[in-house]
């Protein structure tokens, strides 16, 4: 918590850093979503890995698993200040909150000299970022009128924290023979550098304007430890944006 006060402190000073007056802010809401990306090779190759190891390790006659992934999703809220000296051209900063990729895993192991084996496991993620804005706008029309779409090229840089759970649960052979804890609970949380680079279309809607797009993200890799597996991540993505004309700000 301490790390994520820092953090905040230290956006919000370039935000109010002798320019406060001269900046009018606009407030805008996001939506988007990732894909699972490497972070779902990683777990399955964890699970074949386990199953080879069931068969040509322990014993097992035969052994077999399933594993299904789930995307990620999140929101954000932000401000964004024009570049005074380059037109269509702002900065802005952001907090971003992300449900991450997760995954459930099952695996079954049978034998002819003991009981099936049973074991199942859960991987939920989540990141919390806070990010520095950039981005530069081409209309696509000839002109200057103000209700063009426009084309606009964005790019964040800022730091994640980022957690990962991982919950297990064992039975039959695994327990018994094996030693196995019938249930485990494991998390992890760690922080680190994140980026993304977002291609868009922003079309004017009365004193709004929405924002479709696409993105790819890049967030702090976790190491391997004795209790949670590797988890990189660097999806790409889609996104939705509302701008609002009349911030408070």
């Amino acid at each position: 918590m301490k790390s994520k006060a820092i953090l905040v402190a230290f956006f919000l000073s370039i935000s109010t850093s002798g320019y406060a007056e001269q900046l009018t802010g606009k407030l805008y809401l996001s939506l988007e979503g990732y894909n699972v990306a490497e972070a779902g090779d990683k777990w399955k190759d964890n699970t074949q890995d386990a199953i080879n190891g069931l068969v040509n390790i322990s014993g097992y006659d035969t052994a077999a698993g399933t594993i299904k992934t789930n995307p990620g999703f999140g929101g954000r809220i932000g401000v964004k200040f024009p570049f005074k000296s380059v037109e269509n051209a702002d900065w802005g900063i952001s907090l971003n909150v992300i449900k991450g990729p997760s995954s459930n895993i099952k695996v079954h192991a049978e034998s002819t000299l003991t009981i099936p084996g049973n074991y199942t496991e859960k991987i939920d993620t989540s990141f919390f970022r806070l990010l520095l804005d950039f981005s530069k706008s081409f209309p696509l029309g000839s002109g200057a009128d103000s209700n063009q779409t426009r084309f606009a090229l964005g790019a964040s840089i800022g730091a994640a924290q980022g957690r990962i759970e991982d919950k297990t649960t064992s039975a039959g052979s695994f327990v018994t023979i094996f030693g196995a804890d019938p249930t485990t609970s494991d998390s992890k949380t760690w922080t680190g550098f994140t980026w993304e680079i977002s291609p868009s279309l922003i079309i004017p809607s009365g004193t709004t304007e929405i924002e479709i797009g696409a993105k790819l993200a890049g967030f702090p890799k976790l190491k391997e430890s004795d209790t949670v597996s590797e988890f990189n991540w660097t999806p790409m993505g889609v996104f939705c944006a509302i701008h609002f004309d009349h911030s408070p700000f």
